[in-house]
């Protein structure tokens, strides 16, 4: 049983993050676009250079659509939402019972309150691991 969990390892880290992910993303594209510089003082010698090009705007917009942290979260979140979409009912509630709410059921009282066995139940999760596993494959973790 162990080998297994392990051969599930990403899917399961993503899972865990998925409820997150709109938060990060958010304060991620937050921190491309406004810059923190600690001391940075814009208004150096009185004003602004008269025939510099500003492109500051090319160079976020270059920022947000290269930025390996913000591709990984966008790409997590698209493969669980994926997965979730090709996922029946019953095992999106499974899913959602098991990683995305607080609960205090186990497993076994999972299964109940979904009306199957625990068998069926880990059957299920199993395959929607998977499945996602294997979207998941694909992907590199940034530093």
């Amino acid at each position: 049983m162990i080998s297994q969990t392990n051969n599930y390892e990403p899917a399961l880290k993503a899972l865990k993050k998925y409820p997150k992910l709109d938060q990060w993303i958010q304060y991620r594209r937050l921190e491309i676009t406004h810059p923190y510089y600690p001391g940075r003082d814009e208004n150096i010698g009185g004003g602004r250079p008269i025939n510099k090009v500003d492109r500051h705007v090319e160079d976020q917009a270059i920022q947000l659509s290269m930025d390996p942290k913000l591709m990984y979260y966008q790409y997590v979140q698209k493969s669980v939402q994926v997965c979730l979409d090709l996922a029946d009912s019953e095992t999106q509630k499974i899913i959602e019972e098991l990683y995305f709410k607080q609960t205090d059921l186990n497993s076994e009282g999972i299964a109940q309150k979904l009306h199957m066995s625990r068998k069926t139940l880990y059957k299920r999760r199993n395959a929607f691991l998977e499945r996602l596993n294997e979207l998941m494959s694909t992907i590199k973790v940034p530093n």
